[in-house]
């Protein structure tokens, strides 16, 4: 909008952008709240992996335990893949952290190679 007075134009310029101020303030404010929920991400996202991998490591010991039931087999018979999978398991688990099962003989429980949080009892 164009006002003349005494012989100038004037621009009255009526919208208003956000200041330098304003934008530091909401940047600041966004990074306050990605370093509170970064953390608590990683974290969930870690407990998700142990508790699949643990349930993982649950169905490969029922599976251990229906072979030897069915195959009656001792507590000292260890089995193998091929004994479990395709019979015991539809598919063969995989730890989602990147580790390795290992079967194990009957009365001990599977293990994971990655360590005491991917445990099981």
């Amino acid at each position: 909008m164009l006002r003349q007075v005494t012989g100038k134009v004037i621009s009255q310029n009526k919208t208003r952008g956000f200041t330098l101020i304003e934008m530091a303030i909401v940047l600041l404010l966004l990074s306050v709240l990605l370093a509170i929920a970064i953390p608590s991400l990683m974290r969930a996202r870690s407990n998700a992996q142990i508790n699949a991998c643990k349930t993982h490591l649950w169905h490969i010991r029922d599976a251990k335990q229906r072979w030897a039931m069915e195959n009656r087999k001792t507590e000292n018979d260890m089995p193998s893949k091929d004994d479990l999978y395709p019979s015991y398991l539809k598919t063969w688990p995989e730890c989602t952290a990147g580790g390795i099962f290992g079967i194990g003989k009957v009365d001990q429980a599977p293990e994971c190679s990655i360590g005491e949080d991917h445990a099981i009892e």
